[in-house]
């Protein structure tokens, strides 16, 4: 597991970051909607609490080794040029979802009241 992510660090061109900052934003943003859309859905579907369905999409921010894995894939099946802008795209986005989902996934379990708040006396 080290191993991958290792790898999928070292594979990460920065100096092509300016290139396809816009696109890497879009599909920021759009990852994170989705995410939010899916799990609302699906709570919807099963009748899950209210509180679960609004929350659940913040707590799945961070999760994003399969799209590192299908990344390196389309690498490979792409031409060069499209396979490296993907992968950049999807690396990038990936530490920025590492760096902002843990605190993401914190915020949804103390606004569900799972944990308690570290600011609140009880």
């Amino acid at each position: 597991m080290s191993t991958f992510f290792i790898y999928s660090g070292m594979s990460l061109d920065l100096g092509s970051l300016k290139a396809f900052g816009a696109a890497g934003v879009v599909y920021f943003l759009i990852r994170i909607a989705g995410k939010y859309a899916g799990a609302y859905a699906g709570c919807a579907l099963t009748g899950s609490a209210c509180k679960v369905k609004s929350l659940l999409g913040l707590a799945l921010i961070p999760q994003a080794g399969v799209a590192i894995g299908l990344a390196f894939l389309a690498q490979r099946i792409l031409p060069p040029d499209m396979g490296d802008m993907l992968l950049t795209i999807i690396l990038a986005s990936s530490v920025l979802y590492e760096l902002a989902g843990p605190g993401a996934a914190k915020c949804a379990l103390v606004l569900s009241g799972e944990i308690p708040s570290p600011h609140r006396k009880e």
